[in-house]
Order: C-alpha cells, then sequence, then structure tokens
C-alpha cells in the first residue's frame, strides 16, 4: 500500500498554492441611510446614504462592537472601520 501522508511543510505549499488560484470578493454593502461622523466619531468623515463600502474579513481583534460591521472603503484594503449594522445593506 502506497503512503500518501503529506508533510505540515507540504500542506503549507499546496494550500498557497492552491489559495493563489482563488480570488477572494468581499460583501458588498450599500449605506441605507447617511452616517454623520457626529454619530460615530471614530469615521475620517461622514458617509452618506448610498455609499458603496466592502465588509473587512481580516482580524479585528474584539475591536467592534455587537451593533456594528468592520468594513473598508476599498475591496480587501486596509484600515478597517466599525459601521452600524442598521446602515448596512447588502448589494
Amino acid at each position: 500500500m502506497e503512503d500518501n501522508t503529506k508533510t505540515g511543510s507540504e500542506l503549507i505549499q499546496e494550500f498557497l498554492e492552491n489559495d493563489q488560484d482563488t480570488e477572494f470578493t468581499p460583501t458588498k454593502f450599500k449605506l441605507n441611510r447617511d452616517i454623520p461622523k457626529s454619530e460615530c466619531g471614530w469615521l475620517p468623515r461622514d458617509f452618506k446614504k448610498d455609499e458603496i463600502i466592502f465588509e473587512y474579513t481580516g482580524y479585528t481583534y474584539g475591536c467592534c462592537s455587537r451593533t456594528g460591521t468592520a468594513c473598508t472603503i476599498l475591496a480587501n484594503e486596509t484600515p478597517f472601520l466599525e459601521f452600524p449594522n442598521d446602515a448596512l445593506e447588502k448589494v
């Protein structure tokens, strides 16, 4: 019987090779209302209804509350910002 066991480094290399072939698109959101900086003081500016933002899929280290979602202004970019869940509409 043939031994098909792979070492850890072989598995990691295989994962990395396969991962490069996969393009990941994060969830896209449209804001369903204005979000003024006065409501969310951590935002760098006022955000307007119908602006498009993207779900952040990296580590947030517990920085976001249960009422918010980590998002980015550009897909697959950093930094992330917390947006109120009630302002997000999946596109």
